[in-house]
């Protein structure tokens, strides 16, 4: 398993919570991060999902946070408040084996959307 790492606290409560109070390729850090292998664009609010009691487990002061209140004008202030409460950042241990870490991102959207809506395009090797 990987060595903890820290990210923004402003990314870590966008990839559990689903509110984005930071830039999405953040999102896409720890998610990714968390369940070691890249996230795909159609996997991160089960990424998210899946991760969620792993992170408040690691980090019990931000479970249950209420942020339906978070709007397109106030983030930026409620996201200072986050912050001094819970400081700049928060530091993460991988959550180890997971529903993602075997499948491919192919599987996971023929998972979600079905095998006849999903067109699988073979690039040859010397392209």
């Amino acid at each position: 398993m990987s060595p903890e790492r820290e990210f923004r606290t402003a990314a870590v409560l966008s990839a559990v919570y689903g509110w984005l109070l930071c830039d999405i390729g953040e999102v896409y850090d720890v998610l990714s991060f968390l369940t070691g292998r890249s996230v795909f664009t159609h996997e991160l609010p089960s990424a998210g999902k899946q991760a969620a009691p792993h992170v408040f487990a690691q980090l019990p002061a931000i479970a249950g946070l209420e942020l339906s209140h978070v709007t397109r004008e106030n983030w930026r202030e409620e996201l200072a408040i986050l912050e001094a409460r819970f400081g700049p950042t928060l530091t993460l241990a991988p959550i180890g084996w997971n529903a993602l870490a075997d499948k491919s991102p192919l599987e996971t959207l023929t998972e979600m959307v079905g095998e006849d809506r999903v067109i699988v395009v073979e690039v040859p090797p010397d392209v």
